[in-house]
């Protein structure tokens, strides 16, 4: 999915996230999908694009701000979801070279909110993964899972 940055502005896109538990051993993707539109559709990859006119004072104030919240239909009676170790790690090789993403939890981590600057005209790729725990409510045992990797890029247009 492409996101644009308005000029000396910022945007906020609202998702949630579909935890899986693996199977077969094998980590499975979980699905994203992004609220307020009429038909959503998963979301495969988060490219940031900003405007390459930009001044440096705008550069400085511009963001993009994505929002995960973790789909309420996974919170049961048995088993409770929340984000855990930070809500997200970077894969080898692939993680926030430039110091330009930020994670945060909130709303007793059932929302990781993920904050995008770019100041430099150096395009960067990103690949992370979520993580989240889950607390079965008869045992009491929490079993911690990630997802497959999402991914993007960061970058300006000319």
């Amino acid at each position: 999915m492409n996101f644009d940055v308005p000029r000396g502005g910022g945007e906020v896109f609202y998702f949630e996230v579909t935890p899986v538990a693996p199977i077969n051993g094998q980590v499975q993707p979980w699905p994203v999908q992004e609220i307020g539109v009429p038909q959503p559709g998963p979301v495969g990859s988060f490219d940031i694009q900003f405007n390459g006119a930009s001044t440096l004072r705008q550069r400085q104030s511009e963001a993009m701000t994505l929002v995960f919240t973790l789909a309420p239909d996974v919170q049961t009676a048995d088993e409770l979801w929340r984000f855990c170790d930070g809500g997200a790690f970077y894969c080898n090789d692939h993680g926030d070279y430039l110091a330009d993403i930020e994670f945060e939890l909130s709303d007793a981590n059932t929302v990781l909110t993920m904050k995008i600057s770019c100041v430099t005209d150096i395009e960067e790729a990103f690949s992370f993964f979520f993580v989240a725990c889950c607390r079965n409510a008869a045992s009491g045992e929490i079993v911690t899972y990630s997802s497959a990797d999402p991914g993007g890029s960061i970058r300006r247009n000319n």
